[in-house]
């Protein structure tokens, strides 16, 4: 496992999301798009996604855990009374980069070469380098998303 790449694909994820969110509000986050996805679903699976990375890396997630569980892979659109705030969101996100990274830098070779815990694409071989690996892939293939889903809702491309 390369622990400087998966932090600095972190990295980039942090920094893509706050690139994709400026200028969206949170009524736009709700709009519903051709996809069927909404902005506030996605950028809400991704803090709900990095707070179980917290629970299993920590030992605790970074909120309870029922806060965000509206948006667990296989939920549906929210409506407007389910929504949290876009802002809210994405401060969770944001929230946990820095011991994400710390904790992602201080798995030594012999953790990463570990059974992981669990495995998102059932991969009965998946250690824990390769888990980390996977979820930032997760990250990025969801602010790709986010990338299409603004221009959906009226937004110009920011990168």
């Amino acid at each position: 496992m390369n622990n400087e790449a998966i932090c600095r694909q972190f990295g980039m994820t942090n920094w893509f999301l706050e690139q994709g969110l400026q200028g969206i509000s949170h009524e736009d986050s709700l709009k519903a798009t051709p996809t069927g996805q909404t902005l506030n679903w996605v950028v809400g699976h991704l803090a709900d996604a990095r707070n179980g990375i917290m629970a299993w890396l920590t030992g605790e997630p970074a909120w309870p855990v029922d806060e965000t569980a509206q948006y667990k892979r296989g939920s549906g659109a929210l409506g407007p009374d389910e929504a949290l705030p876009l802002d809210e969101l994405a401060s969770r996100f944001r929230k946990v980069q820095d011991t994400l990274v710390e904790q992602i830098g201080g798995v030594t070779p012999e953790r990463a070469q570990e059974k992981a815990p669990f495995s998102p694409v059932n991969n009965p071989d998946e250690t824990v380098g390769s888990l980390l690996a996977t979820l930032a892939f997760h990250e990025i293939y969801h602010l790709g998303q986010i990338g299409m889903l603004r221009r959906m809702v009226g937004q110009p491309r920011v990168v």
